[in-house]
């Protein structure tokens, strides 16, 4: 206790504080008068609730100050035995701690929560994008498939067709210039009026109109050609410049040598309406136009489905004239 005194007093008298600047910063306090009391020495005094200090810093400058022990463990930078912490702050304190826990674990369960809440909706968001993705490779899938059986279905109706043409070349010529010219009738007209200022649609139908032409004129020039060759043969085995047999094989290599011919220029035709249809079909999406493309294919599987009925009847009409014959 002696060295608490020794030490208030001499932190007063280091900081050179004046008097008034002491009483303004206690908590409470007293003047005896201003001059020295008899009997009283200066130093530092304590009851149960107050420290109390006497001093004087000149004779006539005496004072009483009554510190609190908040005050003076403040001035001497400790804490006294006798400083006691009430119970009004304690329990504050412990409200506080309280809150500051009780809010710091809503805070965590905020950020869980939230964090999960991410997590499963980028789950979610990367399962619908794979979905996404599987259902457009399938569909691309299917496009590509059903395109190639109607490749393959076009291919074949096209051999039949040849085939066929080879043997009743006469008989179809006619039918087929009429299926031709109804064809580019039929995409002259849905082109022009969808497209009517597009260069490429101009472009297409040309080419289609110039292969049609061309393959109705290779067609025409075989069949007056066979039946010349024909009439050439059976003349000269009339005079007798051949003999039957050679007639016959000569015929045979003229039949065979236009069918090929007709079958080459066809598929020739074939190809290149192909690649105008899958041309038109790409420009029809692009433009996003997909009637034009709906449109095509119909008239496309309408003309071959008539020529397919009309080749077979005309072809069982032909064979049924020769077993007559």
């Amino acid at each position: 206790m002696l060295n608490t005194r020794l030490s208030l007093t001499a932190a007063l008298q280091s900081r050179d504080r004046n008097w008034k600047q002491i009483q303004g910063r206690a908590h409470s306090q007293s003047s005896t008068g201003g001059i020295n009391e008899k009997g009283k020495k200066p130093g530092y005094y304590q009851t149960s609730e107050r420290y109390i200090l006497y001093h004087c810093r000149f004779e006539k400058d005496c004072r009483t100050i009554i510190l609190t022990p908040t005050f003076t463990s403040n001035l001497l930078g400790i804490t006294t035995t006798s400083t006691s912490i009430p119970a009004a702050v304690v329990v504050a304190v412990a409200v506080v701690v309280v809150v500051v826990v009780v809010v710091v674990v809503l805070v965590a369960v905020v950020v869980v929560v939230t964090v999960a809440v991410v997590v499963t909706v980028a789950l979610v968001v990367t399962v619908a994008v794979v979905v996404a993705i599987v259902v457009a490779i399938v569909v691309a899938v299917v496009v590509v498939v059903v395109e190639v059986v109607v490749v393959v279905v076009v291919v074949v109706v096209v051999v039949v067709v040849v085939v066929v043409i080879v043997k009743v070349i006469v008989v179809v010529a006619g039918v087929a210039l009429v299926v031709v010219e109804v064809a580019v009738v039929v995409i002259v007209v849905v082109f022009v009026i969808q497209k009517v200022v597009e260069v490429v649609v101009v472009v297409e139908v040309a080419v289609v109109v110039v292969v049609v032409v061309v393959v109705v004129v290779v067609v025409v020039v075989v069949v007056v050609v066979v039946e010349v060759v024909e009439i050439v043969a059976a003349v000269a085995k009339e005079v007798g410049l051949v003999s039957p047999h050679l007639q016959i094989v000569f015929s045979a290599l003229v039949e065979v040598v236009a069918g090929l011919v007709v079958v080459v220029v066809i598929a020739v035709e074939a190809v290149v309406v192909v690649v105008v249809i899958v041309v038109v079909a790409v420009v029809a999406l692009v433009v996003e136009e997909v009637v034009v493309v709906v449109v095509v294919l119909v008239v496309v599987l309408v003309l071959g489905v008539v020529v397919v009925v009309v080749v077979v009847i005309r072809v069982d009409s032909f064979l049924d004239l020769r077993d007559q014959d």
